[in-house]
């Protein structure tokens, strides 16, 4: 038993019976049948690839975030089996870069959408909701999070693209302890060290 903790002093035997297996697993009821759960996350790989491709084409590092680095980590370079959504990101300082060499477009959305093939869309996320013209909601690189939808064999899916605050961290609430130089804009408390994420290291999803 641990000092200070309500645990049994004593074995303890766990009926994995009740346990669901890879298949029970994969028909969740909120997720259909195991072919569309499936078709979901090729979706989210899809959805991810577009928007890490766009961003490359422009000259910004992407690099994965939260439940998609998890998934990238924990199971050999693929993805939660459970997994929603996709999460990338990129920093600051590289989009600013970036837009000033394109003082005649509004904003980073307006640069990256030429590069988002057909069947995908951006949109911008804010506190007010989502909205299908990024490119008349903010200018140059002052925006939290944009997103990349799309459909894949009738299973609709998207990646949340986040901006990560590296110059002004003034918005940053960082725990203590952590570097306390780059935060995620959308969610400020979560604070990733800069070292961390760059340089960026090329890599696949799932070998594609």
């Amino acid at each position: 038993a641990l000092d200070g903790v309500d645990w049994p002093n004593q074995p303890v035997s766990i009926n994995r019976s009740a346990c669901m297996n890879h298949d029970d697993l994969l028909a969740y009821h909120l997720w259909g049948s195991p072919s569309e759960h499936r078709n979901r996350l090729m979706c989210i790989q899809r959805t991810t690839d577009a928007a890490t491709r766009a961003l490359g084409a422009v000259g910004v590092d992407a690099f994965l975030l939260a439940g998609s680095l998890l998934g990238w980590q924990r199971h050999n370079g693929g993805q939660i089996p459970w997994d929603t959504d996709g999460d990338t990101g990129f920093v600051q300082s590289q989009c600013e870069v970036v837009m000033k060499g394109h003082p005649d477009v509004t904003n980073i959305a307006s640069l990256i959408m030429p590069y988002v093939p057909d069947g995908f869309e951006v949109k911008y996320l804010s506190e007010a909701g989502l909205f299908d013209h990024p490119e008349d909601e903010f200018t140059g690189c002052d925006f939290k999070q944009l997103r990349i939808t799309s459909v894949y064999k009738e299973q609709s899916c998207f990646t949340d693209i986040y901006l990560v605050s590296d110059e002004d961290v003034s918005e940053c609430e960082c725990p203590a302890g952590s570097a306390n130089d780059a935060c995620i804009r959308a969610v400020p408390t979560v604070c990733p060290a800069r070292s961390s994420l760059l340089p960026v290291m090329k890599s696949r999803l799932n070998g594609e």
